[in-house]
C-alpha cells in the first residue's frame, strides 16, 4: 500500500479503504467515512455528478483513480481501439490499423493504433480519466452496461 495513504489512513482515523463504483454524489461515501472506512477510489461517469461528489466529499479520490489508472492507459487505449490484449485469436481478431473517413467524406486514411493514439494526443482529444474515450450509458442501458465514445480524427 502507498506510503502517503497509510500515512492519511492514521493521520484521519480510518480503519479500511472502499471503492465506491457508481458512486452519485457521494451518499454512501458519507456512510463510509462514518463508518471509519477511507474511500479510495470514486468511479462515476458524468461530469456534473462528479463535480457535487469532489464538492461534497474529496476532489482527491478521483484524482488518484486517474494516476492508478494511467498506468493502465495505453492498454486500455489498445483494447478499446483494436481489441489487443483481449479475448480472440490476436493473429485474427485483434486489428493492427485503423481506417479514418475526413468530414467530407472524400478521403480515407489507414493508420496503425499507436499512430492513431499519438495523433489524439497530439490534436489534444482528451476524455474522461486521461483517455481519449468518454464513458457513457446507452439509452435504456443504465445499469446494465456501458459504451465508450471517442472523437474520430
Amino acid at each position: 500500500m502507498n506510503k502517503s495513504l497509510i500515512k492519511r489512513m492514521k493521520e484521519e482515523r480510518f480503519s479500511r479503504v472502499s471503492i465506491d463504483l457508481f458512486s452519485g454524489p457521494g451518499g454512501l461515501c458519507t456512510g463510509f467515512k462514518w463508518a471509519g472506512i477511507l474511500p479510495l477510489v470514486a468511479v462515476e461517469w458524468t461530469d456534473t455528478t462528479v463535480e457535487t461528489y469532489s464538492v461534497t466529499h474529496n476532489a482527491e479520490v478521483f484524482e488518484l483513480f486517474e494516476q492508478v489508472l494511467s498506468a493502465y492507459k495505453d492498454q486500455l487505449e489498445k483494447w478499446v481501439l483494436g481489441g489487443i490484449g483481449g479475448e480472440g485469436d490476436p493473429k485474427t481478431q485483434w486489428a493492427s490499423h485503423i481506417i479514418t473517413v475526413n468530414d467530407k467524406e472524400t478521403e480515407c486514411n489507414v493508420c496503425s493504433i499507436d499512430e492513431y493514439i499519438i495523433e489524439c494526443q497530439q490534436r489534444g482529444i482528451e476524455g474522461q480519466l486521461g483517455t481519449p474515450f468518454q464513458w457513457t450509458y446507452p439509452s435504456g442501458g443504465k445499469g446494465k452496461r456501458i459504451q465508450l465514445k471517442g472523437k474520430m480524427i
